[in-house]
């Protein structure tokens, strides 16, 4: 989460928006802290709102502007609330936590949560990146959706001074049904075809690229 944080607060920086740095505290450890510690709930926000302003300050500085946001209860429906209240258009998270720091290539259940449900566009960052892109790769389906993707890809590789790559994988229907491909100038021509389609796709989408070194 701290790598996460770092990028959040590169790209705030970068792009001048607002940032909010969010903790979430269960019901289950409120509840352990209240009724085993004898602490009172609002001594036990008023800590941990402080921690994490010390720990952001840390990584931000004294001289950038952010909102430290402490909540009791689930953090997938508190990030969701925060989301919403807030008008976010960026949620930056860390691709795993505490349960899944030994498997490299998991996506814990937070950001799982997050990636089917939450309402905004987000990020997920792994534990061992600590600087900026310099190398940014786009897959396109010709999609609506995947037009918005190129747009976010080009703002991305120029504002870390990286190069992008756009891809488009054909996946033969032979291939799913186990028959032979088929042969001849037909198939040359639809493979043609499907070059020109991407070509023109991606140029469109691709119409101001200065700086941004395209492949």
């Amino acid at each position: 989460s701290r790598h996460a944080f770092e990028e959040a607060v590169r790209l705030a920086r970068g792009s001048g928006s607002r940032l909010i740095a969010a903790h979430f505290i269960y019901d289950e450890e409120m509840a352990h802290f209240v009724h085993l510690k004898d602490m009172t709930e609002d001594a036990l926000l008023d800590a941990r709102t402080t921690h994490l302003r010390r720990w952001a300050r840390e990584v931000a500085g004294d001289s950038f502007q952010l909102e430290c946001v402490v909540a009791v209860g689930h953090p997938f429906a508190e990030l969701v609330k925060i989301v919403c209240r807030e008008r976010v258009s960026l949620l930056v998270l860390g691709a795993q936590g505490e349960s899944h720091e030994d498997r490299d290539y998991a996506v814990g259940f937070l950001a799982q949560s997050c990636l089917r449900r939450c309402p905004c566009e987000i990020m997920l960052v792994r534990k061992d990146h600590t600087r900026p892109f310099t190398k940014v790769v786009v897959a396109v389906d010709f999609s609506e959706n995947s037009k918005r993707a190129v747009r976010e890809a080009v703002m991305v590789a120029r504002a870390e001074g990286a190069s992008l790559d756009v891809v488009h994988v054909f996946a033969p229907a032979w291939q799913r049904f186990g028959t032979e491909p088929e042969e001849g100038d037909a198939m040359q021509g639809f493979l043609d075809e499907l070059r020109e389609r991407f070509t023109a796709f991606t140029f469109e989408e691709l119409d101001d690229v200065a700086g941004v070194e395209v492949k």
